[in-house]
Parts: C-alpha cells; structure tokens; sequence
C-alpha cells in the first residue's frame, strides 16, 4: 500500500520515461477520502516493467497485457485517506467515506433541531455525528464546534431548570415543615420526599431535604407504632419503633425509650400468660377436689390459683380472660372464706340455742341470737359472691344453692330465738302489769286499767 504521496501528478510524471506516458490525472475528495486516478499508455514493450515501478502490482493488475507489440493502457484509481494519507482499500474506503456522508447527515439534523430550541436533541445529533466521522474528515472541527454550543446550550437551560426546581423544592419544605408541626406527618413525608427529588443534586439545602423526610417518616412509623401499642399489638408496635429509630436522627432518644417500653409490654404480657396458664390449671384442680369432698387440698388450690391469677392480672389489667380468672378466683375464694365464717357463726349460735334451752337462760338466747344473726350475714354475703361468680363460671351455680340451705337452716333456727325471746318478753310484761295492778289497789288515784297501764309502757 502507498501514500498519497507518491500519487500526486508532478510525482507520477517524475517517474515517467520515453516508454510511459501519463495522458489522464484525475482527482477527488470525498468525505474523508481522496480518490485519484490516472491512465498511462504503454508505447513499447520495456514500458511494462516501468509502469510496473511506478504501481506495484502491474504486472497482475494491467488492464491489458502486452500483446504482439500493440499498444498497452493502464487505468488505476486509488484511494487514500485524507487526514493520513495512506492508501485504503476500496472496501475501508467505501466504509469510510459512508460514516463521513452519515455523520454529515447527523450534524445537518442537529442543525434542524437546534433551531427549534431542542438543545438536547441537537447536542445528541451533533455528538454522534462528530464520534461517526473519521479523524482529520474536513468537517470533523466543525462537527465538535456544534457539539460544544449545543452543550453549552443545554447547561444553560439545566441551570435555569434546576434554579426553578430548586425554588419549588424550597416552597415545598416549607409547606412540609408546617405539617409536621401540626402533627401531620404523612402529608409531610410526602412533601419533603418531593422536595428533595427535584432539588438538583450538590444543592446546599439537599441534606436538609432528606433529613426532613428521614424524620416525618420516623415521625409516621412513631404514630403507627403509638396506635398498634394502644391495639395491644405490642410485637407489631415494637417493629414500628425500630423503624422509625432506623430512619430517624435527632429523635433517636424518643423512639429507644418506646422500643424499650414495647419490649417491656411483651415481657410483662408473656409473664402475665404463664401466671395465667399455671392459675387455670389450679382453678381446674381446686374444683375437682371440691367435687371430691377433699376440702382441704380444694382451699389450698383455690388460694393459690387466686394468688397467681391476680398477680397476672396486676401484670395485665386488659386481658379479658385473665381478668374472668381472676375476679373468679377472688369470688370464689372470697365467698369460701365468708361460708366457712357462717359455719363456724351457725355451729356456735347452735350450740348456744342448744345450751339456752337446756338451762332457761335469756343470756344465752342472746348470744345465740348474737351468732345466728352473725352466720346469717357471712352467708348472705357468699350467696351474693357465689352469684357474681356465676357470670364467670356456671360451676358456681351449686355454690349458691347449697349455701341457700344453710342460710335457710340458720333462718330456721335464728325463729326458735326470737320466738322464745318475744315470749320471755310478754311474760315480763304481764308481771309487770300484775304488779302494777296491786299497787293501784293501794293507790286509787292511778288507773286500775291494764290496758292504759300497757298503753303507758309501749315497747
């Protein structure tokens, strides 16, 4: 391959002798590509091996050998690359000189849409047109030339696009912060979010943006957390707080203190469930054993399911089945303790009325009366446990009924005094009116009347 060099017309006349003549010279430039051509005529048989010398090659190439002493012609073109020099092959040459004539056609399409304004479209024209073109095309300074203006056409019209959006992200923070003092972090987050994806990025408020948004957001999360806290939702709470303590910075004090008081809850309300499982399952026992007449094994397990049951529900007050354990348990126990104290009150008034009748004596009707009176207020007392206690457990239904019966036997027995003490009672009565009777006769001013005498001492 040769340089453009050694194909210029002096060059190839230079190297023609009296068997060579140059008779046609020819050339062209073409988007990046020189073409030349040149014909020589070959007037005697030596001239061969001249033209030979002048294109390498001839030998194999001639348009026409020499034949029988005629006259011989050679027609060459040749194509060089018009930045270099060097000689390209038709094919290369071809290739090349269609990117040059494309990116011609890129950088007149830039041209267009640079007159409408449409600076980035234009600069993406010229761009491509001058990366197309080969090194050194004739039109490659110009293509970068309008690369460069429409560049700078589009920095000037980003600038003003990003000041416009930097005003509109600073609006929005704005309106963003009175939201958030009003406690409406959602619509904040919302406003802040925006804020900070317009603004142009290295703007000198774009910390503060997402910082922002970071916080309403913390904020947000902190309110769903607060609302599943209140639900009772104590684990999906905890989750919210971390969050928010996640995306937040200058409120990290606050959303630790909740995700300790969360994880608290769910201790507490996992303490209060293993009460609660260990004090049903007393519950159960204490009435079987109730059932079987072990009275002493049922007091023992009433108590202590009560102990446990109340303790689960100090822990937590909101549970509706610890709280029904636990107001069960407590009537139960409560109502045991006052029908126990009946009994004892109704063995000792028996005993009593027992004793009062065997000797006569009113003091002893008294204190009967006293105990009686005592059983009958302790079991009217349990009935009124034993009832409530229903509402929790239908087992208690016998409670009531059994505890009926003995308020009915003390009933019973409380008549026997009190028909005796109203007896003694007009016995001394009437002693008194036979004595005041006696005395009348000895004094006659006063009425001889029982009647106005009983009228006189009305009891």
């Amino acid at each position: 391959m040769g340089h453009i060099s050694d194909f210029t017309e002096e060059a190839l006349k230079k190297r023609c002798n009296w068997t060579i003549e140059l008779t046609e010279y020819k050339r062209r430039e073409l988007c990046g590509v020189v073409e030349i051509y040149f014909f020589l005529e070959i007037t005697a048989a030596a001239g061969i091996l001249g033209a030979a010398l002048i294109v390498p090659g001839l030998l194999y190439l001639a348009d026409q050998d020499l034949n029988d002493g005629k006259l011989t012609s050679v027609r060459r073109t040749h194509f060089f690359d018009a930045a270099t020099g060097e000689e390209l092959s038709r094919a290369h040459a071809e290739e090349q000189h269609d990117k040059n004539k494309q990116a011609y056609q890129l950088d007149k399409e830039g041209n267009e849409l640079f007159k409408q304004g449409k600076y980035q479209d234009s600069h993406d024209k010229f761009s491509q047109a001058y990366n197309m073109c080969s090194k050194g095309y004739s039109e490659e300074a110009r293509f970068k030339k309008n690369r460069d203006i429409a560049k700078n056409k589009v920095e000037k019209e980003v600038e003003a696009t990003q000041n416009n959006a930097n005003r509109q992200a600073d609006q929005l923070n704005r309106e963003a912060l009175d939201l958030y003092q009003q406690g409406k972090y959602k619509e904040a987050y919302e406003k802040f979010s925006k804020a900070y994806a317009i603004c142009s990025k290295g703007y000198c408020e774009e910390e503060t943006f997402r910082t922002n948004k970071n916080e309403a957001k913390a904020a947000d999360l902190n309110n769903d957390g607060d609302r599943l806290f209140h639900e009772g939702k104590f684990s999906e709470a905890s989750k919210k707080y971390q969050q928010a303590y996640d995306n937040s910075y200058k409120n990290r004090n606050l959303y630790t203190e909740n995700i300790e008081k969360a994880k608290a809850e769910i201790t507490k309300r996992k303490q209060a469930d293993e009460l609660r499982v260990k004090g049903k399952k007393l519950w159960e026992e204490a009435w079987c054993a109730e059932d079987e007449d072990r009275c002493e094994e049922a007091t023992g397990k009433f108590q202590e399911a009560n102990r446990l049951l109340q303790t689960a529900f100090e822990l937590v007050s909101d549970s509706r089945e610890i709280r029904r354990l636990s107001k069960a348990a407590s009537l139960k126990v409560e109502g045991n303790a006052l029908f126990n104290a009946g009994i004892r009150a109704q063995n000792e008034g028996v005993r009593l009325l027992e004793a009062a009748k065997e000797l006569e004596q009113q003091q002893n009707y008294r204190a009967a009366e006293a105990k009686l009176s005592e059983a009958k207020g302790k079991f009217t007392e349990a009935i009124a446990k034993f009832e409530r206690g229903c509402e929790c457990d239908s087992r208690f239904a016998p409670c009531v009924e059994f505890t009926r019966e003995q308020l009915a036997d003390v009933l019973e027995s409380l008549e026997h005094v009190q028909q005796f003490l109203l007896n003694d009672k007009f016995t001394q009565l009437n002693i008194s009116a036979a004595s005041s009777e006696a005395h009348e006769k000895r004094q006659p001013e006063v009425s001889d009347s029982f009647e106005e005498f009983f009228s006189q001492i009305r009891w």
